[in-house]
């Protein structure tokens, strides 16, 4: 799933011109193809063929120590959007592949892979008999049963400042997923500007949003892995229907001035253990 490795079956699948259907491993079909699906449901919000945005603004794995310290034009984002669009990627089960409508799409995996991990290792625990765990890569989250006291699993989620550490509340967690995003780790300024690296797929720039950070909570952490990242592009009423249909318990950390307020969709409110 790695755009930072070149030898990674989704950099040859991007690096690959050809339109046809290309063989990959099935765990990489199913990831793609759950991809379409909550790009479907999002409306685009969540889009994993951001690649060439990503590439032309110099974020993740496209970042360049020679890269200029400047926005791109409206023109360079608009021929980068023409290269991006879930509806012009296709995966398939059996037997396993991908296909791309035109050649320069490309598909960066890095807004739902981490969590779609998680979720393996939890079903290498769930094959071997552990009915009681904390798994954890990156930050993603999903657990399943209790501590070995009784009580629910407890994750803090951070103050979303820059620096790391303040913990904003606490959540009990047992037999779901959970997962953190936001604008205040990774970014850059530009002409003292500070760019997100979170874009909305839709319009090829970054999101410009009250709304520091969401938290979510799903029954596969690859779900709300991607959610999260759409959440704070969505809109209020968006937001409200997939919490309904998707089964989802979310945290909004907004802006007030140099503090926070949170706000909750859902049942997360009954999760929270904060003051």
């Amino acid at each position: 799933f790695s755009n930072y490795r070149e030898d990674s079956s989704i950099s040859k699948f991007n690096k690959n011109r050809s339109t046809d259907w290309i063989a990959v491993e099935s765990v990489l079909a199913e990831l793609v193809s759950e991809s379409l699906k909550i790009s479907l449901k999002t409306h685009g919000a969540f889009d994993v063929t951001i690649g060439q945005i990503l590439k032309l603004w110099h974020f993740g794995p496209y970042r360049t120590k020679s890269a200029a310290a400047s926005v791109p034009d409206d023109k360079a984002i608009a021929r980068a959007l023409g290269k991006t669009g879930y509806l012009k990627l296709r995966s398939r089960k059996n037997p396993p592949a991908l296909k791309k409508d035109i050649s320069e799409l490309w598909v960066d995996l890095s807004g739902i892979g981490q969590g779609y991990s998680v979720d393996r290792l939890a079903e290498v625990l769930n094959e071997s008999g552990i009915d009681a765990y904390l798994v954890e890569l990156g930050g993603e989250l999903r657990s399943r049963g209790t501590k070995q006291d009784g009580s629910l699993w407890q994750v803090a989620v951070e103050t979303p400042t820059v620096s790391s550490g303040s913990v904003s509340q606490v959540l009990s967690l047992s037999d779901s997923a959970l997962s953190t995003s936001g604008d205040y780790r990774d970014f850059k300024e530009i002409g003292g500007i500070r760019y997100s690296h979170i874009f909305d797929p839709r319009l090829g720039k970054p999101i410009q949003t009250s709304i520091a950070s969401v938290t979510v909570m799903a029954p596969y952490c690859r779900d709300a892995d991607a959610y999260a990242k759409a959440f704070l592009i969505l809109s209020q009423a968006e937001r409200q229907d997939l919490v309904k249909t998707e089964r989802l318990s979310v945290v909004l950390q907004t802006h007030n001035g140099k503090n926070f307020d949170s706000s909750y969709l859902g049942d997360m409110q009954k999760f929270s253990n904060k003051d």
